[in-house]
């Protein structure tokens, strides 16, 4: 993920966060999106396809 991905969770409070807690709410938004259902049909179809849309 990029080092501009948006923080959510109790990173954005804490003006020294603990090592790893950025990765942690990086993981957490990611396994957000993939429990909607729609999301995870759309990655199946890509890795059917070889990993692309053409």
């Amino acid at each position: 993920m990029p080092d501009d991905a948006p923080v959510t969770s109790a990173v954005r409070f804490m003006k020294a966060p603990y090592p790893g807690l950025v990765d942690l709410d990086r993981l957490d938004a990611v396994f957000g999106a993939l429990s909607h259902r729609t999301r995870r049909a759309i990655l199946v179809t890509l890795m059917a396809h070889g990993g692309s849309q053409t």
